[in-house]
C-alpha cells in the first residue's frame, strides 16, 4: 500500500470513528442505553459489559458453553422456561397495554377490536414442535424452543460477518458463534474492576498502522516528519487511543442493542400476531382453508400496527434547543441516545430469519391439507404498513422535537394541524406516483395520525 493510499484510508477511518463518537452510526438502543450513555463518559468495566443485554440474555438461552454447532439448541430447565416466560409475559404486557390505549386508533384501521384481548398471559411449554398459539380464553402458549430459535436468528444477525459473501451461510454462522464464545468466556475470565478495553479481542492492533494511535501519528507524516509534525503525531495518538477506547467500548454496546432490537422485535411480533387472532375474533376456528388463510394474514397486518404503536408510546423524547443564532444543538449523552433509538421493524425481523429457526413451517395443524403462504410473501404483504409507519414516528418525534426547542406547547389544534400539512404531503407525492395507491394510503390515516401525535404523550 502506497503512503498516500495509506493517508486515505487512514483520513476515513479517522471520519468514520468521529462520526461513530458523535452518534452518527449508533442505531436502534432500546434498554442499553444506560451502558451507552456511561462508555461516552468514561470506560467501561468488565462488571458493566457483563451486565449488558448481551451477555445476560446469553446465560438465559446459553447457561453453559455455546456448542461449535449453532442449530444445537440446549435443553431447557424448569427455571430456564421460568425466566424467558417472564420475558416473554413483559413484552405481551406492553402489547396488551397499547391494545387498550389505543383500540379506537387500531380499530379505525383493522376493524373491531377486542378490548377484553388485554388480559392475555403467556405460559411457556416444553414440545418437540414449533407451538405459538392463543386459545379463546386467553392463554398464549409458546413452546420455549421457539423463543430459544428466535434468539439465535438474532445472535447470528448480530454477530455474523457480512463481509463475506462467498461464505457458505452455515460456516458464517458457526464463525459468529465462535466468536461470541471466545469474547463471553474472555470477560469471564476477567476481574470485574478492569477496563474492558483490556479485553485482548478489542487490543488486536493498537500499535498497528490502522489503529487509532496509528492513524494520529500517519495523518502527520509518520516517521519521516519533521520535529514539530512529530509532536503533533504524538499528540493526536494519545487523543485517538482514548477515541479507541471509547469505540471499542461502543462495539459492545452496539451489539447489545442490536441483538435486543432484534431479538425483542420478531418476539413482538409473533406475540402481536397471536394477539390479533383474539382481538380480531377469530374463534372458533375456521375449517375453511381459505378463510383460515385470510385470518392469518389479518393477523400479521394487526400485529405490524400494534407492534409499531407500543414502540410509538414508548420511544423517548428528543431533547432539542436552540442556541445562538438560532442553531439547532442536543447536549449530553442522553439526548444523542434519545436520537438514537428508532422504532424496529417488527414484522421484518421476524420473517426475515426467526420464523424459519423458530421451526414453523407452512404447515397448517387447525386446517388439514391447508399452507400459509411463505414467510417471504407475508413480509411483502405487510412491509410496505410497516416503513411507512416508521417513518411517521419518525417525523412525529423530530417535529415534537423542534416544537419544544422552539418553546412552542403540545398544543393539540397546533399538533393535528401540522400532521395534515404532513399528510397532505405524503398523500400528494403517492398520487403522482399513483392514484389508487394515495386511495389505499387513506385507509391508514387514523393509524398514522396516533403514531405521529405519540411523541407529544411520551415523557
Amino acid at each position: 500500500m502506497t503512503a498516500k493510499r495509506r493517508m486515505g484510508r487512514s483520513k476515513m477511518l479517522a471520519m468514520a470513528a468521529l462520526m461513530l463518537l458523535a452518534g452518527c452510526s449508533v442505531s436502534s438502543l432500546l434498554n442499553n442505553a444506560g451502558y451507552v450513555v456511561d462508555t461516552l463518559q468514561k470506560p467501561a468495566t468488565v462488571a458493566a459489559a457483563r451486565d449488558t443485554f448481551l451477555l445476560r440474555s446469553s446465560r438465559v438461552f446459553y447457561p453453559n458453553a455455546l456448542p461449535a454447532d449453532p442449530a444445537e439448541l440446549p435443553a431447557l430447565s424448569a427455571e430456564h422456561r421460568r425466566q424467558i416466560g417472564e420475558l416473554v409475559q413483559h413484552v405481551l404486557g406492553e402489547l396488551n397495554a397499547t391494545q387498550s390505549r389505543r383500540q379506537q386508533a387500531l380499530g379505525a384501521v383493522a376493524g373491531p377490536v377486542d378490548a377484553s384481548s388485554a388480559r392475555t398471559k403467556v405460559i411457556v411449554v416444553d414440545q418437540s414442535q414449533a407451538v405459538a398459539a392463543v386459545d379463546s380464553s386467553g392463554y398464549l402458549a409458546i413452546n420455549g424452543r421457539v423463543v430459544q430459535g428466535i434468539y439465535r436468528s438474532a445472535l447470528i444477525e448480530v454477530m455474523a460477518d457480512d463481509d463475506q459473501p462467498g461464505v457458505p451461510s452455515a460456516e458464517r454462522e458457526r464463525a459468529a458463534f465462535q466468536e461470541f464464545a471466545e469474547f463471553r468466556s474472555g470477560i469471564d475470565a476477567m476481574s470485574p474492576l478492569q477496563p474492558l478495553s483490556d479485553f485482548k479481542a478489542f487490543t488486536r492492533g493498537a500499535r498497528g498502522e490502522g489503529s487509532m494511535a496509528g492513524i494520529g501519528n500517519l495523518m502527520v507524516g509518520g516517521e519521516k516528519a519533521d520535529p514539530l509534525d512529530k509532536l503533533m503525531g504524538g499528540m493526536m495518538s494519545g487523543m485517538f487511543g482514548v477515541l479507541e477506547q471509547r469505540m471499542q467500548d461502543m462495539w459492545l454496546s452496539q451489539r447489545s442493542a442490536a441483538l435486543e432490537a432484534s431479538f425483542i422485535g420478531a418476539v413482538r411480533f409473533l406475540l402481536a400476531h397471536e394477539l390479533a387472532h383474539l382481538s380480531l375474533g377469530h374463534f372458533p376456528l375456521s375449517p375453511q382453508c381459505d378463510v383460515a388463510i385470510t385470518r392469518e394474514l389479518a393477523a400479521d397486518r394487526h400485529a405490524t400496527l400494534l407492534g409499531l404503536s407500543a414502540q410509538a408510546d414508548r420511544l423517548p423524547r428528543i431533547p432539542l434547543r436552540r442556541g445562538s443564532g438560532g442553531s439547532l444543538k442536543m447536549e449530553g449523552a442522553q439526548a444523542m441516545t434519545a436520537l438514537a433509538m428508532q422504532p424496529v421493524p417488527s414484522a421484518r425481523q421476524f420473517f426475515k430469519l426467526a420464523y424459519q429457526l423458530a421451526g414453523f413451517d407452512s404447515v397448517m395443524l387447525a386446517v388439514a391439507g391447508c399452507q400459509y403462504p411463505d414467510a417471504k410473501t407475508r413480509l411483502e404483504r405487510v412491509d410496505q404498513i410497516e416503513q411507512g409507519g416508521i417513518s411517521w414516528i419518525d417525523i412525529g418525534r423530530m417535529d415534537a422535537a423542534l416544537r419544544r426547542a422552539d418553546g412552542e406547547s403540545g398544543d393539540p389544534t397546533r399538533v393535528q394541524a401540522r400532521f395534515e400539512a404532513r399528510r397532505d404531503e405524503v398523500f400528494g407525492e403517492a398520487k403522482k406516483r399513483d392514484p389508487a395507491e394515495a386511495e389505499e394510503l387513506r385507509i391508514y390515516e387514523p393509524w398514522w395520525r396516533m403514531l405521529y401525535t405519540a411523541a407529544e404523550e411520551v415523557q
